[in-house]
């Protein structure tokens, strides 16, 4: 696209402009099926700089790429390896994984309705603000469950948040998820 706002272009911009193919509408798919903006996007914001994009592009390429790639490279990189890895991909794939996806982040809505991708904090009802670290840990967590072992895990909520208060009161942790 040009350019004409005067606006430097966001890294998402940069990525969505140098990797054009299936990926690109994918993204923009995901956003709109699990209405990202309800949870990610404060006030008048939008997602017309592709912020929301780029949230998805975090976790969704996780299944695409080795774990490895993951650890041993910068975000920027690890952002564009997802975008190619997704681009490579035929029809079949990417609408199985789109579908596992979509299932993985629904499940984590069902376990802490609104308090997903938040910190929690022991006997208080205050919700804290949506936390990118929290989200992809979730997701890395639920691409390795099966479907059955994620429905476990809706019956057993009360548990997991229960368990999930506890780690989060570990100071490393809590410093973890927070830088």
């Amino acid at each position: 696209r040009i350019n004409t706002g005067g606006l430097p272009l966001s890294e998402q911009e940069i990525r969505h402009a140098l990797n054009d193919g299936i990926a690109t509408p994918t993204l923009l798919e995901l956003v709109n099926k699990l209405h990202f903006e309800k949870t990610w996007l404060k006030g008048d914001n939008d997602n017309s700089r592709m912020d929301l994009n780029e949230l998805v592009l975090r976790a969704f390429s996780l299944w695409f790429l080795d774990e490895d790639k993951i650890y041993n490279t910068s975000i920027d990189d690890y952002l564009v390896a997802g975008m190619k890895a997704i681009n490579s991909c035929d029809d079949l794939e990417i609408t199985k994984k789109k579908k596992d996806f979509v299932n993985a982040y629904e499940t984590i809505l069902k376990v802490f309705g609104d308090y997903a991708f938040r910190k929690l904090k022991l006997n208080s009802k205050h919700k804290s603000p949506v936390n990118k670290n929290i989200y992809e840990m979730w997701m890395f967590c639920l691409k390795g469950l099966t479907l059955k072992e994620r429905n476990i895990l809706v019956e057993e909520k009360d548990n997991v948040y229960s368990m999930f208060e506890k780690l989060l009161s570990i100071k490393k942790f809590d410093y973890a998820v927070s830088s």
